[in-house]
């Protein structure tokens, strides 16, 4: 896939979406996929605004439905926070999510649940589906 321009409150981004080359795509753990964004100058999606989560909700749900997907949060204590530090909104969680599992320390689109946020440990490749990510770069 491309690059593809999406525009935040004025705030240029743009992005691309990684789902691996072929059929047998297995996934990739959080460390790669930030590895694989940072090696584009980019970074892995955060999506702290409602706007901009519904977006990749919508988009993921409808072109990448045998995916899950990575973004940029980790456990913080008892507190899952977006990398540049700001508290992620509960009602962008599956219900009942998170569950706070000892080593669930990073954050997946779960394509079983309607594409809301799922906890899980970084290094799995594999949630519900393989998972993929999407890389960012600030355009402005």
């Amino acid at each position: 896939s491309d690059w593809i321009d999406y525009d935040e409150d004025n705030h240029k981004i743009c992005f691309r979406v990684f789902t691996g080359q072929g059929v047998n795509f297995q996934g990739v753990d959080l460390d790669d996929a930030k590895t694989n964004c940072q090696q584009q100058s980019a970074s892995v999606l955060q999506t702290a605004s409602k706007a901009k989560f519904e977006f990749f909700r919508s988009l993921l749900r409808k072109d990448y439905a045998n995916f899950d997907f990575w973004v940029d949060a980790s456990k913080h204590g008892s507190l899952f926070k977006w990398a540049d530090g700001e508290l992620m909104d509960a009602s962008y969680w599956v219900p009942g999510e998170p569950s706070y599992h000892p080593n669930e320390n990073c954050v997946h689109y779960a394509s079983k649940y309607d594409f809301k946020f799922n906890d899980i440990v970084c290094s799995r490749t594999f949630g519900y589906k393989p998972i993929g990510y999407v890389c960012e770069k600030n355009m402005d």
